[in-house]
């Protein structure tokens, strides 16, 4: 005959006591580690969970999702750094320049694949950012690029011909910033081309090249004051 606290151990339980007692302190597994231990080593067989198991595919998962998550900052953080790279070789390339001759000469051979792009150029109007009048190319700018928005970058929605010359029907994305250019705020556009249709997408972040065209504002800006443009 058994002794009496083992009849104890294996005595009939109520189940549906067992049931609204976890239902009601649900810690009480999860914090007890033997009773884990010795529930996930039975395996996931018939209706037993194997909540280890389960356990361990949820850490699988988000230890994947972090390594994505991980290797997309990497890769992020060195398009960028790349990108800030080639923006201030830039920066440094037009800096150089004493004449527009030069700046134009190093938008074409240097800036321009620096850059990505396969033309880069600095277009300037007859109007003036304050004044009511606006002259053809200056009209074309001002539809272009809205002074609230001082930047468009995507692919291209028609001809620009007027802008980049023998190239503009081959140009398929480009980025566009609006210039106001000396003391008299004269309207001008600074702008990259290129005929692949992803180089330059709506959803870049448009900062640096913004940063490019205030550097090109101040440079030409002061040219047009000394009458040199």
């Amino acid at each position: 005959m058994p002794p009496a606290d083992s009849a104890r151990q294996f005595a009939p339980l109520d189940l549906e006591e067992v049931r609204a007692f976890l239902m009601a302190y649900p810690a009480f597994i999860r914090e007890d580690a033997e009773l884990m231990h010795a529930i996930a080593a039975k395996g996931a067989s018939g209706n037993v969970v194997d909540i280890g198991e389960i356990a361990r595919d949820r850490l699988a998962r988000r230890a994947n999702q972090l390594e994505h998550r991980a290797r997309w900052m990497i890769e992020t953080a060195r398009d960028n750094e790349a990108t800030l790279s080639r923006t201030h070789a830039a920066v440094l390339s037009m800096l150089d320049c004493a004449t527009p001759e030069q700046l134009a000469e190093k938008l074409d051979h240097e800036i321009a694949p620096m850059l990505g792009a396969d033309v880069a150029v600095i277009v300037l109007s007859d109007t003036f950012a304050s004044g009511e009048a606006l002259c053809v190319t200056g009209a074309r700018i001002e539809r272009l690029v809205a002074p609230r928005d001082g930047v468009r970058v995507g692919p291209v929605d028609g001809d620009r011909s007027w802008l980049f010359g023998r190239m503009g029907s081959d140009i398929r994305s480009e980025a566009v910033a609006r210039l106001e250019l000396g003391d008299e705020e004269r309207l001008g556009a600074f702008a990259l081309g290129s005929t692949g249709a992803d180089t330059f997408r709506a959803d870049d972040s448009p900062e640096l090249f913004l940063f490019l065209a205030r550097v090109v504002e101040r440079i030409v800006g002061r040219w047009l004051s000394e009458g040199a443009v």
